[in-house]
């Protein structure tokens, strides 16, 4: 994590709102302690969220914070279905047991801010595939 001094109010805020549970209780504190000094309560930050949310995103940019804190993010392309619920052939394939155990990896960007996982996946409507999907394959997941 980089230091809590780089990040503005605006992407503090959204830290908190969608960032916090990936963080250690120590980092947590640090993170909320950081929000005592600059005076983030917890109705601003919900005003500063409200207010961004509904402004345009920029090129290279988080749509949910408007953020450019885009990290590169390598994951299993069954997690990548798991997390948008959109199906691969590469996901199915790694149902499949193989030798050596290995899996199909893709490439994704996750907001270091607000952890918004973002893929060219992410948007599509397929809610009842995901349903389908979490029904068969997720228990085999675990």
């Amino acid at each position: 994590m980089q230091s809590l001094s780089l990040y503005s109010d605006v992407e503090l805020a959204f830290l908190i709102q969608y960032g916090l549970h990936v963080y250690i209780p120590r980092t947590r504190e640090k993170i909320h302690s950081e929000a005592e000094r600059r005076s983030l309560s917890k109705e601003k930050i919900d005003r500063i969220i409200r207010r961004v949310e509904h402004m345009a995103t920029k090129p290279n940019a988080c749509p949910r914070c408007k953020s450019k804190k885009i990290a590169p993010l390598s994951v299993s392309a069954g997690e990548d279905a798991t997390r948008t619920g959109y199906i691969t052939i590469g996901a199915i394939m790694d149902l499949i047991p193989k030798r050596g155990g290995s899996v199909t990896m893709v490439q994704r960007k996750e907001c270091t801010v607000c952890r918004l996982y973002l893929s060219p996946n992410a948007n599509r409507p397929i809610s009842a595939y995901r349903a389908l999907w979490q029904r068969l394959f997720m228990p085999l997941m675990d």
